[in-house]
This record gives structure tokens, sequence and C-alpha cells, in this order.
């Protein structure tokens, strides 16, 4: 079953090895998300979305960042719209002056800098150094966010 139609049954228990010892104390939240350019797997498709639910139960508002850059990013706004969480894209135009950053590399660090927490699916089981999604985890360790990795199977 496709995880976007077990939205409706959003009471179901979840899985308790996921949880995370993040907590935001206020009432909204900012999550990011980058995925691979390979796309997601089942593992991570339902893991996703436990993560999302999770996030839905516990504030009034959750505001969802992503750089709709790929499949990945596709599925993660559906999710997105599916739960009714407010949702902002970072896609910029242009790269400033000051940052020597290439476009991708500008708009993963966008979505961090905008984001409480990030949730990353990565394609790789370990961290890679030349990878867009190991980069934008590293990036968002160094600015102190919560990270939530969800590794394919």
């Amino acid at each position: 079953m496709n995880t976007l139609d077990t939205l409706d049954t959003l009471d179901t228990p979840l899985d308790t090895s996921l949880d995370t010892p993040l907590d935001i104390p206020y009432d909204i939240i900012d999550i990011g998300f980058i995925g691979s350019v390979h796309g997601l797997d089942d593992n991570q498709k339902s893991n996703l979305f436990q993560q999302l639910v999770r996030f839905k139960r516990r504030y009034t508002t959750v505001n969802a960042h992503h750089g709709n850059y790929n499949d990945a990013d596709k599925y993660f706004h559906e999710l997105c719209e599916k739960l009714e969480f407010r949702i902002y894209i970072n896609t910029p135009r242009h790269i400033p002056r000051h940052t020597s950053n290439p476009l991708p590399y500008f708009r993963n660090t966008q979505v961090v800098d905008f984001s409480d927490v990030l949730i990353a699916c990565p394609f790789e089981k370990v961290n890679v150094v030349r990878c867009g999604t190991w980069s934008t985890i590293r990036y968002a360790e160094k600015r102190k966010r919560g990270v939530i990795i969800l590794h394919r199977y």
C-alpha cells in the first residue's frame, strides 16, 4: 500500500524505534528536507511519513521547507500537503555575491537556515564527502540544527 493512501489513519500507533530526543519547546516548528537524487526507497518513505505524523501530533503549526529539486522533494511535498503543513520552497533564482557555493548547495543551505530540524534521506549509508545530501547534513550539524537521518534498507 502507498504511504500516501494511509494518511487517513493518523491515529495508528507509530514505530517507537524512530523516536528522537528532539524537542523544540514551542508550538511551531520549521522542518527542512533533503533527499537523494536517486529517490526514496520504501523504508525511507514509510519512516518519513511516520516522522511527519509525529510532528503533526506534537506541534500546532508545522512549516516544511524543501528545495523542489527531485522526486524525493516532490514526495515530501505531497505528504506535507496531505498533512496540511505550511510549505515553503527554497529555490533561489541567483546566488548572492558573498557566497562561493554553486546553486544546488546554496539552495540546500537555505533549507537548513530556515529550519529547526533537518530530515535527510541519503542514498549512501555512510558520510560521503562529495555528496549534496551529506554536505547538507554536515552543514545542518555545523549550524546546530537537529538532524534526523532516514537510511535506505
